[in-house]
């Protein structure tokens, strides 16, 4: 698992992004903040795709939140989404990525 490990306790801004393939299986995805193996409330979910549609792009779903975290947290991504079976996120068309997840935190104040 990836995660960042927090040293210095305070609160930070944490963001992520989630991009899923066109061809998701089901019609809603979405991405969660993860703190030390837990889930927390900080997540967001939207519809991104439907039966018999696909959008041609890959579509994102970002969570932004806040959090008081103490030295030794770890933080990490989850994603989730309602299809029958697995699924990749990014996407890649012919030689070129046109989206990827990403992950990011900055301390804000202690």
């Amino acid at each position: 698992p990836q995660y960042i490990t927090v040293t210095e306790p305070g609160v930070y801004h944490v963001h992520a992004s989630i991009a899923w393939s066109p061809h998701l299986y089901g019609d809603h995805a979405g991405t969660i903040i993860v703190v030390n193996d837990q889930p927390t409330v900080h997540s967001h979910w939207a519809f991104v795709r439907g039966h018999q549609y696909t959008a041609g792009f890959a579509q994102t779903v970002d969570v932004t939140c806040y959090l008081r975290l103490a030295g030794g947290d770890r933080v990490a991504v989850a994603a989730a989404h309602n299809g029958a079976a697995s699924q990749y996120t990014g996407y890649k068309k012919g030689d070129q990525v046109t989206q990827m997840s990403r992950f990011f935190m900055t301390f804000h104040s202690a």
